[in-house]
């Protein structure tokens, strides 16, 4: 079971960091060769996107009531905004859906941390938390 456990933290960061995250930082060339956003405008999109994620894991962090409900908006939301913003034609819309999704990324992140390590603890196999860890890193290459 403890397996089991790092290796649902593990694919859950896999999906809200890698495709939250990293999905969008290979299309920023090509949104600025379309003219969709300027140097300027992509890095205060990706602004926005680290602030939504201090939001989002702040929030997780404080929250005692809705965690189950925000982890699954978290999972699902940060995975069906980044597919969704393909459709977003202009900076403001592309800075305002990277917010949204860093805030669903920070609290996929914290609550899964969190839940991973309370059952990692339960089954005396802390040191597989690791492991959650290893998914966003992989993902990043």
């Amino acid at each position: 079971m403890p397996v089991r456990i790092a290796l649902s933290g593990f694919l859950v960061l896999v999906a809200t960091m890698g495709i939250g995250r990293f999905a969008f930082t290979p299309q920023v060339p090509l949104m600025i060769a379309e003219g969709e956003l300027t140097l300027t405008s992509a890095g205060l999109v990706a602004a926005l996107n680290y602030l939504g994620y201090l939001v989002g894991a702040w929030d997780a962090m404080r929250t005692h009531r809705g965690v189950e409900a925000r982890l699954y908006l978290g999972i699902i939301g940060a995975v069906a905004l980044t597919f969704l913003s393909a459709l977003a034609d202009n900076a403001w819309l592309h800075g305002a859906l990277r917010f949204v999704i860093g805030c669903m990324s920070g609290w996929s992140m914290v609550l899964t941390a969190a839940w991973v390590n309370e059952r990692l603890a339960h089954y005396a196999r802390p040191g597989l938390s690791a492991a959650v860890f290893a998914g966003p890193g992989r993902g990043s290459r």
